[in-house]
């Protein structure tokens, strides 16, 4: 492979997978993202997206085991390089796998860790991810400011803003039931938290 025509190596593989994925079809990105990971292998600025591209896929597709594998070597890859911005995208990563797998408390801390600036994530979108972890473990007042601090955050076209109203009033109607239920007693909010989460597999199994 020469060094000048070095990114015709991975850039196709990284086209096809961005629009295979816009059209839905996750499992289908994931091979295109696994090629464009083999051409772009030990250039590790490089690497580290390409993970993060491949656990967003993975988990898309409910294939969380992957997913995680691929979100713990991108942890490893941004700790070697050292930094912030890295590491943010990283926690990000797992936070997100954490928050499908009901892993709660994990979800919310890493989710909260990954709030760093500059760091390549959505903040709107991240926000929304943390109350609904916040909300999930028990603590409806954090996650009610995080969903006031996410009409503050600058929005881009990669947040895909069309859908982060609906997300937010989502998460405000998630927020408000939590905290009736908490008034009522815990056999309340576990009835709360079944419905949540039935809803949350039935949205992934889409």
């Amino acid at each position: 492979m020469r060094r000048s025509r070095l990114i015709e190596s991975y850039g196709p593989s990284i086209a096809a997978g961005e629009a295979i994925a816009k059209a839905g079809r996750p499992d289908l990105a994931y091979g295109c993202w696994a090629n464009a990971a083999t051409a772009g292998h030990g250039l590790q600025s490089l690497e580290i997206h390409l993970l993060a591209e491949e656990s967003f896929v993975l988990s898309s597709a409910g294939m969380l085991v992957q997913a995680r594998a691929a979100a713990q070597a991108e942890q490893a890859l941004a700790e070697q390089l050292a930094q912030p911005e890295l590491l943010a995208m990283a926690s990000h990563d797992r936070g997100v796998i954490a928050l499908h797998e009901g892993e709660h408390e994990l979800a919310a801390t890493l989710l909260a860790d990954s709030l760093v600036e500059g760091a390549p994530i959505s903040r709107p979108l991240t926000r929304l991810a943390l109350a609904e972890a916040l909300t999930r473990s028990g603590r409806p007042e954090r996650a009610g400011e995080e969903i006031r601090a996410t009409v503050l955050e600058p929005v881009r076209p990669s947040d895909f803003p069309e859908a982060l109203v609906p997300k937010a009033r989502t998460r405000a109607g998630t927020d408000r039931a939590r905290k009736r239920a908490g008034r009522r007693g815990p056999a309340a909010t576990g009835g709360v938290d079944r419905r949540l989460g039935a809803h949350a597999r039935a949205r992934r199994a889409r």
